[in-house]
């Protein structure tokens, strides 16, 4: 699936109102895919299925795109990713969650205080036909701050896409319109250029 198309599953359009855009990309070049939170901070240590949500596969910007988003309570970041076979997207899926459900504690300097923090991860997955969806919660706490974050992937078949968010609202999740949005441009693309079966 182009990037072009891909774009238009992100939540951009959906939440414009209420957030305000921080960056955007699609299809100009690669960026980290998967299980990535390098964006809250650096590996200090921990259990070693922890160490590749530090370490992201690489995507094709041709079947990329990226939204940063925030508001006054929320703050979230958006992937979507077309593999060139289900099969694929199958494998990186569950190599995410293989290497997520072995990770229970890790240190990590925080990128926007320095300090070092122990997480707890904990993971829930869900199967529906073509559907997978996992969910990622990351969190940690200092003498100073209270660190809270999460992540959402889903895949429809060869599409993914992946969420994470922080909230000091507590209780915001981006993730049930942004999967809504997302399920609908896939199954219009799809409808009109079917995946090649062989």
């Amino acid at each position: 699936m182009p990037s072009d198309v891909l774009k238009n599953a992100l939540l951009t359009e959906v939440m414009r109102k209420s957030y305000t855009v921080d960056t955007e990309d699609s299809g100009d070049f690669g960026m980290p895919g998967g299980l990535d939170i390098s964006y809250y901070g650096t590996w200090v240590s921990g259990d070693r299925a922890c160490k590749p949500l530090f370490e992201p596969h690489p995507v094709d910007p041709s079947a990329f795109a990226f939204v940063g988003m925030h508001n006054t309570s929320v703050e979230f970041a958006e992937a979507t990713e077309s593999y060139a076979t289900v099969a694929d997207a199958k494998r990186v899926m569950a190599q995410n969650f293989a290497q997520a459900k072995g990770c229970h504690t890790f240190r990590m300097k925080d990128a926007a205080h320095g300090e070092v923090v122990r997480y707890t991860h904990s993971v829930t997955a869900t199967r529906h036909g073509t559907i997978d969806l996992f969910l990622h919660h990351f969190n940690g706490s200092t003498a100073e701050w209270i660190y809270d974050f999460h992540m959402f992937e889903g895949r429809v078949d060869g599409e993914m896409v992946h969420i994470i968010w922080g909230s000091s609202g507590g209780k915001t999740d981006p993730s049930v319109p942004a999967f809504r949005q997302f399920q609908k441009v896939v199954g219009a693309y799809r409808a009109g250029h079917p995946r090649s079966t062989a």
